[in-house]
């Protein structure tokens, strides 16, 4: 089975506290993109990952990792290999990672005839990492507690051009949130987020509160945000980074002249309405 595993950008990303645990209580909005990695499944001897990029070809990747809980839970005595061609940069705030972890699983379900509900899937997604459980749904979604509380978002996205930048480097999400000063939010909720998108589009909720942190480590990154913001007046950090992305407003082209070749720059657009391939079994 071949399988698209799409990135992820957050529209709004609000930090509201940290709890007990190390994790921090978030409301995000959060919507795929196509940029995508291509997962390739086939039956094996025993479980084995082969990616593109060698350093991530072991048992700590994700997908990895997700293949394998997968089998332990449903009981099935049966391996695969995953090949996995990455596009999606690593540590860009894109998501890669988790999303290659979260199509694993909906690949395997599928593949074995779906042993999981949806539900359950969220419940192992969320076992993997926060981000996991929000590539299983097939539309935009808002993400709450850690992240791994999500709610479908209806809502039709136009299909307005993006710019992704990235710097040749990474930004660690666990020293993105350990640098991170807390600001307090008037109690921010996912139906404020709902109500200010329906009125003003993607445009009016753009905001990051892990700018501030990550700013502060690598000052390059707010420079390549105004770099982009002085032509579009409008650009956010992906996530925890190192990513920057925009609404290119016909200006793409104009934007990538401003970067020199050490960088990542992509041509996207957000999804609507995912492909049904792997979801129309769970829309009951």
């Amino acid at each position: 089975m071949i399988v698209k595993s799409y990135a992820k950008i957050n529209l709004a990303l609000y930090v509201l506290d940290k709890r007990n645990d190390g994790y921090h209580n978030i409301v995000s909005l959060v919507t795929k993109i196509d940029l995508f990695d291509t997962i390739e499944i086939k039956p094996s001897k025993t479980l084995r990952i082969l990616t593109s990029i060698d350093s991530i070809n072991n048992q700590q990747n994700l997908a990895y990792k997700a293949a394998k809980a997968f089998f332990e839970q449903c009981h099935i005595k049966d391996a695969v290999q995953i090949d996995i061609e990455k596009n999606i940069p690593l540590q860009a705030g894109l998501g890669g990672g988790s999303s290659n972890a979260a199509y694993v699983l909906l690949a395997l379900n599928k593949m074995y005839e779906y042993p999981l509900s949806f539900d359950e899937l969220v419940g192992l997604a969320s076992s993997l990492g926060s981000d996991c459980v929000l590539f299983l749904y097939q539309n935009a979604c808002i993400v709450c507690s850690r992240g791994e509380i999500a709610y479908r978002l209806d809502y039709t996205f136009k299909p307005e051009e993006l710019i992704i930048v990235k710097p040749p480097f990474g930004v660690s999400t666990k020293l993105a949130y350990s640098n991170l000063i807390l600001t307090k939010h008037n109690n921010i909720n996912r139906m404020d987020l709902v109500d200010k998108l329906k009125k003003g589009g993607p445009l009016a909720i753009m905001h990051n509160d892990l700018e501030s942190s990550v700013f502060k480590l690598y000052p390059v990154l707010e420079r390549i945000k105004l770099k982009i913001y002085e032509i579009v007046q409008n650009a956010l950090l992906c996530g925890s980074g190192s990513s920057v992305f925009a609404f290119a407003q016909s200006s793409a082209d104009k934007i990538i002249s401003v970067f020199d070749e050490s960088y990542f720059i992509k041509k996207a657009t957000i999804l609507n309405n995912e492909g049904r391939f792997l979801y129309e079994h769970y829309r009951s």
